[in-house]
């Protein structure tokens, strides 16, 4: 589903109100360019990084890799939505480019 929010939309594929295990995957479109981003809570993040300390990866769960997320105190459209124009507002129209991965153009 697309939500439109001022001069963004954001594209979520899954069911954010089953969303549970507090991640999502989002499309983000602006100004022509299709960004890829991925909003978690501070628990799901303590949740993987327990689990790193029995697998081993990243050095034993000692770090989180971030590039391309957003941490958020709760998941949800509005919280997504409002935080990535916050972002564009804050820092300008490029903001995106720092913060995100590029995947394409908009479709």
């Amino acid at each position: 589903m697309i939500y439109d929010y001022k001069n963004i939309s954001i594209e979520i594929w899954k069911d954010i109100a089953a969303e549970i295990k507090g991640d999502i995957e989002f499309y983000i479109y602006f100004k022509g360019k299709k960004f890829f981003g991925w909003a978690f809570t501070l628990d799901a993040i303590k949740a993987v990084m327990l689990r790193y300390r029995k697998t081993g990866e990243s050095c034993g769960g000692i770090y989180f890799l971030a590039a391309g997320y957003i941490i958020l105190d709760e998941i949800t459209v509005e919280n997504i939505c409002k935080s990535i124009n916050n972002m564009i507002e804050a820092d300008g129209d490029d903001a995106l480019d720092d913060y995100f991965p590029e995947v394409g153009n908009e479709t």
